[in-house]
Formats: structure tokens, C-alpha cells, sequence
């Protein structure tokens, strides 16, 4: 509850809604602090109910002869110290269902509260909304400072999460406030997928529902677009590069179809909810893996652990083929093997083969336990006539196979991350692959030519450490991989 003192007098507040004042006891001095006379509520001098919830701030207000008092309902009101008569009552913002923090600068009242994703900088004073930053969740330690002491001219916002300082400027132009470029806190929650649209141009979706656009110029990401069609926290991206389509998916078993334009731009092409088999009917209906293949159709993944396929017909996503549950937990992955194939891995540490021979077919061959924990990644390196196939779990290993029709036989396994390895990729131009994890790191593997006797190896040819927050992802274009988590970072590889 908050407390403030002023002219002698202590001011809190209560869960209930109720502002109480006490008195300060000049006379009795212990250590250097002042006691107060009485300290029950029922001893209190003022006891007012401006606020319907509880009271979550108060400040002095400048003519010091009255108290800006917050509820939780979104409230703000003003109450005279001296009788404690409640001036004024009104609501900060229509829809903000929590008032966090007050504050006065100047001669005007400052107020953020929080509703749905978004933190709200309202000039209760001028009756203005001074500008809004996503977030992903109330409750973060924040604040804000106003430029020239004038929040008419603008101010810098910043908030605490996850071990992260995230700041956001703004100012006015013409009397409409302009965000800045941000830093690496695009999302207000975790980045769960990424891919690159471009050399230059990259998306990410995030578990805050939003999709953001940016751009890689000379190692500065600036956000160009937001995408805010999906209802829940999303999970999976894929690019079709032939035909400039861009695939999220995400909670609430939604299946999104963008169109990538020439100019960049990306724009809302379909939507699907996408039905699985409701075998494991424990799990939360999501979309949480899906792969965009040659000939214009997906295969998508369920955290109930269905496979199916889709297409895209006219402005309609079309499910064409459900598996019968070949995976033992949640999809996490799915890579293309080579136009044909598919496998796919979950969190049981399983990795499922399937054959797609045409359009919209799904045939399971075979699967293999390749984690003692969850599948993270999964992806396909050809070297020469070979096939590899890599894969990385939470048991914190990279494991290496040798892909064939028939089966798959293992190559190696490494253990070189210290935490869960969350993510692969592999890079065919530099014939490498690339992996990352919860330790922070981000490793580049190579590897050794094959011969009759010894067969292909592979080890780490470069380590670098991403300062994102628990990396859910990467994505590798050139010599430039994309990091993902709890923020978002280039880092230029050797």
C-alpha cells in the first residue's frame, strides 16, 4: 500500500480503497526517526473512499495542501489534507483496468496504468494521452521522466523485466506524440519465432500476440511495422520466399497467412483455426510448429501433438490431412528434408519422419527417440550426396544424423551447452549449422570431410554470447543470426 509523508502528517493507503491520515509525534525522537502518536486505523485523523479497489499511490500535489490519490479501479482522485474532503474523483483512462504509479511534474498530474499488453502515460491535467508501450504484463517496477520537467514536450518511459532495463522515448511533433526508435524490448514477453524476410528485413512473433517488422542496417534494428491480428501468444513463423507468404501460428489453434509486398510491407492475407485429433485433450489448443513447403502448402504442428497439412486457397487456409498422433507430446519443430520429406520433433525427445509425395499428402515412415528430454530444434544440412540431420534438446545436447529413407543412424552427439539447447539451424551456404540455448550461447558448427574409415564429425568452430534472456530461437541469413527471447539481437558471425 502506499505511504507518503507531508506537513507532518503520515498519508497510506489501504487494499480497500481507503486513504487515512495519521499524525507525527514531534516530542519522541528514537535513533534519529520520529514515531507516530497512533498507528491504528481506528485512531486515524482523515479517513476517506475515493477508490472502489485498492489504493495504489499518492502523491503531493503542488499547492501542497492536497493529496493525488490512485485505485486500482483506474480512479484518480484528489483529496484536501487539511478536512479531508474529496475534491475530485475521475477515471484516468476508459479501459485501463489498473492505475499503477502517479506523478506530479509541474502543475500536472501524471498517471500509467496498464490494460490488455499496453502500459498508458495519461496528462490527467491537459487530458491527454501521452503515449502507450507494450509490455506484455503489469506489476514491472517502472518509471517516467519528463523532458524540461514538461510532459507536454515528451518523456522517456522505462520498466524492469527479466533481468532487463527497457526504455522507450517519445516526444511531440505538432502535438501528437512520436515513439522513437526502441531498444531491444520489441515484445513485451518472450519472442518465441523468427525468420528473416530479407537480408536486410526480419519479423518476430511473441508470446504479447504482436508480430514486429524490422530492419538489420550496419548492426541497428529499427521496428517498421507491428502486426497485431492474433488473439494469443504465438509460437511458430515460416516464409515461403517463391510466393512472398509469411505463416505464424499460435494459441487458440490460429493459423495466420500474411502477404509479404514488394515495398516490404506486410499485410493480413487469412486466418484458420486449425483442428488436430484431440487425443491429448490436457493440452492447450495452440499451433506450435509449421513449415511452409515447395508447391504452396504448410505442415503444421499442434501442442496435442497432431500433424497436418494446409493450404492456401484464394483468401481461405484449407486443412487438407490430420495424422492419427505419431508424436508422444507437444510439436516443437518441424524441418524440410528435401521438398519430399518432413520430420518433426517433440517433447517427449521424439523425432517423426513423414513423406509428402504430393500436394497436401502426409505419410508416416518412422520415428526415433533422439533426446532423453523435449526435441527443440530439428534441421537439414546436404553435403554433397549426404544428408544431415541435427537436433538439440533440453537434456542440452546436439545430436547428429545420417538421414536416409530408411532411417536414421547417429553420427555424434555433443553436449555443449551448459542449459537446455533450444534451437538449430542450418546455414548451406557456409555448409554449417548453428545452434543456441538457455546458457547464452551461440555456437557455429563445423565439420571434418568424411573417409572410408572415419566418419564425418563435427565441432565448434566459433561460440558467441547473445545477451538475450532465456533465447527461444535464431535465424541465420549471411553472415548475420537473429536471436531471440526475452529481447531481440543481431550478432554478426565470422
Amino acid at each position: 500500500s502506499p505511504v507518503v509523508c507531508l506537513d507532518g502528517s503520515l498519508f497510506c493507503g489501504d487494499r480497500k480503497g481507503n486513504i487515512m491520515s495519521f499524525r507525527r509525534d514531534l516530542s519522541e525522537q528514537e535513533n534519529g526517526h520520529y514515531s507516530f502518536a497512533e498507528t491504528e486505523p481506528e485512531s486515524a485523523l482523515i479517513e476517506v473512499k475515493p477508490h472502489k479497489d485498492r489504493a495504489v499511490d499518492i502523491v503531493p500535489a503542488p499547492d501542497k495542501q492536497t493529496i493525488i490519490t490512485g485505485g486500482a479501479d483506474g480512479s484518480i482522485a484528489a483529496v484536501d489534507i487539511r478536512n479531508g474532503y474529496v475534491l475530485w474523483r475521475t477515471k484516468t483512462h476508459e479501459g485501463v483496468n489498473c492505475l499503477d504509479r502517479l506523478f506530479v511534474v509541474n502543475e500536472d498530474i501524471v498517471a500509467t496504468g496498464f490494460r490488455s499488453v499496453n502500459f498508458y502515460i495519461w496528462n490527467l491535467s491537459a487530458r491527454l494521452e501521452l503515449n502507450s508501450v507494450e509490455c506484455g504484463g503489469w506489476r514491472r517496477p517502472h518509471n517516467f521522466l519528463a523532458v524540461n520537467d514538461d510532459p507536454n514536450e515528451g518523456g522517456t518511459f522505462v520498466y524492469w523485466k527479466a533481468d532487463d532495463l527497457f526504455a522507450y522515448s517519445f516526444k511531440f511533433q505538432e502535438g501528437v506524440p512520436k515513439n522513437l526508435i526502441p531498444g531491444r524490448g520489441f515484445h513485451g514477453n518472450r519472442a518465441n519465432a523468427c525468420c528473416f524476410l530479407s537480408s536486410e528485413r526480419a519479423v518476430s512473433f511473441s508470446e504479447d500476440t504482436t508480430g514486429r517488422v524490422f530492419d538489420i542496417d550496419k548492426m541497428t534494428m529499427s521496428c517498421r511495422q507491428t502486426l497485431v491480428s492474433h488473439v494469443s501468444g504465438v509460437h511458430a513463423v515460416a516464409f515461403d520466399r517463391g510466393k512472398s507468404l509469411l505463416f505464424s501460428g499460435g494459441g487458440k489453434n490460429e493459423l495466420l497467412c500474411w502477404s509479404v509486398g514488394i515495398d516490404g510491407i506486410v499485410t493480413l492475407k487469412a486466418s484458420s483455426r486449425i483442428k488436430g485429433v484431440k487425443y491429448n485433450t490436457k493440452a492447450a489448443a495452440r499451433v506450435t510448429a509449421v513449415m511452409a513447403m515447395d508447391g504452396g502448402f504448410m505442415v503444421v504442428g499442434r501442442s496435442d501433438g497432431s500433424v497436418c497439412t494446409a493450404t492456401l486457397r484464394e483468401f481461405r487456409i484449407v486443412q487438407v490431412v490430420v495424422d492419427e498422433g505419431r508424436h508422444h507430446g507437444a510439436v516443437k519443430t518441424i524441418a524440410d528434408i528435401d521438398g519430399e520429406y518432413v520430420a518433426s520433433g517433440d517433447t517427449s525427445g521424439l523425432v517423426c519422419v513423414w513423406h509428402c509425395p504430393a500436394f497436401g499428402e502426409l505419410n508416416f515412415m518412422y520415428n526415433i527417440q533422439v533426446h532423453a528430454l523435449g526435441t527443440n530444434g530439428v534441421d537439414v544440412l546436404t553435403i554433397g550426396e549426404e544428408s544431415i540431420l541435427a537436433t538439440c534438446g533440453d537434456d542440452q545436447s546436439i545430436a547428429f544424423w545420417k538421414w536416409t529413407k530408411d532411417g536414421m543412424s547417429l553420427l555424434q552427439r555433443v553436449e555443449a551447452h551448459t542449459a537446455a539447447a533450444t534451437d538449430i539451424k542450418a546455414v548451406q551456404e557456409s555448409k554449417c549449422f548453428l545452434s543456441v540455448g538457455a546458457d547464452r550461447k551461440l555456437i557455429v558448427w563445423s565439420h571434418s570431410e568424411a573417409k572410408e574409415d572415419h566418419p564425418r564429425t563435427f565441432f565448434a568452430k566459433q561460440t558467441v554470447r547473445t545477451t538475450v534472456n532465456d533465447p527461444a530461437c535464431v535465424a541465420v541469413r549471411g553472415n548475420v543470426a537473429l536471436v531471440a527471447g526475452f529481447g531481440i539481437e543481431a550478432l554478426k558471425l565470422s
